[in-house]
């Protein structure tokens, strides 16, 4: 409920205070500067002072916690949380002792000599890097000794590499399966317990051999000459033999292919699933187990025939009939003179097509459903078939021309009915037809915009129907009695009493009357022949014209 000056005072919980003289900790003003802070609900000078798990310790500046004590890290250090050890900020914790990073390394708690970015720790015992390496948990210098099974140091520096038990130089020696063996270049291979030179040399299962003079079969070496190849475990000369199914070698040099365990000269024979068939030239392919000449034969499923006096039908049965003929069913036909319909072979070549089982003329005829027709004097509607001198179609619906017409896709008869917006019949005697919308309403009906309305008793006027007799009329929107009344413009008014001059009425009980359409005052004025003349004498007289 009070009120405070924020630039020197401030509020805690309910109480004001100097903020220049004291300290709000927790709801609780205590006495403080501004070198104070709060150390749960107590305040207190940082600078002389630190808080340390909610309690306030002795030493200020340069002072931390360690557990729930207090120590001064430029002279010692925190270790284990709670353990305050004499070292500064270049001391790091190794057990229960303190060790200086830049001359010393902890390894494994063992505080070791080496404290420069080079070195490293091999178990318990430390190490540099730079000219010393790690085996198990020995230190070595890999300069004069080789790690061997990643616990044997032997000796052998850089260049040195294990062999089983023993160590070799690279650069003259290679390991093969344990044992050091002569050769010790790039091109060095192993081939078994032995070594080779694999530019002039290659290894048959455990053998060395010489590549110029020998060849290596399927595990078996022989004696190769210039022309030799292996085939399996068999040597053979390629420019007289063929080796088929990676075995079996056959007579028969370049040219020579393989069919299945034979082989066939390729410029004169093919291999035709697994048969070797006489082959003439390019044109010659498979048909089965047989070969054919595509200029002058076809394959029917697995048979060869001369296309020129046979046709394949149903991709499998050869019949009588060259190069003009057709399958019709079971049998052929000369397609220049005849036309297969449903299995059946009909009269008719390229003009004719097919209506049901029987031909046509497509030039002039047509077919209807099954039946064929003259297409100048006859028509289809749907699949009935009619005379266009009679008849008519309308959509898929049939109907005589003399008595019936069309409204969209439907026939109407005519003096019945009448065709609404061009696509619905009506019957005139019940129904009318208002802005292409049919209505209830028959002969003596007429439209008024939309809704029908029946003449004998009521009119239509500019839109709206009223109930009206035969003697009534329009005026505008309203309906009037023409024996009494009268349409000035668009007003009624009552004739015996009323008077309509140019569209205007004349006020009642004036001296007004009518001429010619114009209003006039007939106690100062007269009407002559539908003209006004000044004054009230007497109109002249006409002339006469004889």
């Amino acid at each position: 409920m009070n009120s405070y000056n924020y630039r020197t005072q401030s509020c805690c919980g309910t109480q004001v205070y100097n903020t220049t003289t004291h300290t709000c900790c927790g709801g609780v003003v205590g006495l403080g500067e501004s070198n104070h802070g709060c150390c749960g609900s107590k305040a207190f000078n940082y600078t002389t002072h630190t808080c340390c798990g909610g309690e306030v310790r002795s030493g200020g500046t340069y002072h931390r916690c360690c557990g729930s004590h207090t120590y001064n890290y430029n002279t010692h250090s925190c270790c284990s949380s709670s353990q305050v050890l004499p070292g500064g900020s270049n001391y790091y914790c190794c057990g229960s002792h303190t060790y200086n990073r830049y001359n010393s390394t902890c390894c494994q708690g063992n505080i070791q000599p080496g404290g420069s970015y080079y070195y490293r720790c091999c178990g318990m015992n430390s190490y540099n890097y730079r000219n010393q390496s790690c085996c198990g948990n020995q230190v070595y210098n890999y300069t004069t000794h080789t790690c061997c099974s990643s616990s044997q140091i032997l000796p052998g520096g850089s260049s040195y590499s294990c062999c089983g038990s023993h160590t070799y130089y690279r650069y003259n020696s290679t390991c093969c399966q344990g044992n050091i063996q002569p050769g010790g270049s790039y091109y060095s291979r192993c081939c078994g317990m032995n070594s080779y030179n694999y530019r002039t040399q290659a290894c048959c299962g455990t053998q060395v051999y010489n590549r110029t003079t020998h060849t290596c079969c399927g595990g078996e070496l022989h004696s190769s000459g210039t022309y030799g190849r292996c085939c399996g475990n068999k040597m053979y000369n390629y420019t007289t033999h063929t080796c088929c199914n990676f075995g079996q070698v056959h007579p028969g040099g370049p040219g020579y292919y393989c069919c299945r365990s034979h082989a066939y000269y390729r410029y004169n024979s093919t291999c035709c699933k697994g048969n070797i068939q006489p082959w003439g030239s390019i044109y010659y392919r498979c048909c089965g187990t047989n070969s054919y000449n595509r200029r002058t034969q076809g394959c029917c499923g697995t048979q060869v025939y001369n296309y020129t006096t046979h046709t394949c039908c149903s991709s499998s049965q050869v019949l009588q009939g060259g190069s003009g003929y057709s399958c019709c069913g079971s049998h052929t036909y000369y397609r220049y003179n005849s036309t297969c319909c449903q299995g059946n072979i009909k009269p008719g070549g390229l003009h004719y097509r097919c209506c049901g089982t029987n031909s046509y003329n497509r030039t002039t005829q047509r077919c209807c459903g099954t039946q064929v027709y003259n297409r100048t004097t006859h028509s289809c509607c749907g699949n009935q078939l009619y005379n266009r001198t009679t008849h008519s179609c309308c959509g898929n619906q049939l109907y005589n021309k003399a008595t019936d017409s069309c409204c969209g896709i439907q026939a109407y008869t005519k003096g019945a009915q009448l065709c609404c917006n061009g696509v619905q019949a009506f019957n005139i005697t019940t129904h009318s037809c208002c802005k292409g919308k049919i209505k209830p309403g028959g002969s003596n009906y007429r439209c008024c915009g939309s809704k029908p309305y029946e003449t004998t008793t009521h009119t239509c006027c500019r839109g709206t129907v009223h109930a009206a007799g035969s003697d009534h009329l329009c005026c505008g929107h309203q309906v009037y009695n023409s024996l009494s009344q009268g349409c000035c413009g668009t007003e009624t008014y009552d004739k015996a009493n009323q008077t309509c001059c140019g569209g205007k009425l004349l006020p009642e009980g004036t001296n007004n009357s009518c001429c010619g359409g114009q209003m006039y005052s007939d106690r100062a004025n007269r009407c002559c022949n539908g003209q006004v003349r000044l004054g009230t004498s007497s109109c002249p007289a006409h002339p006469v014209i004889p």
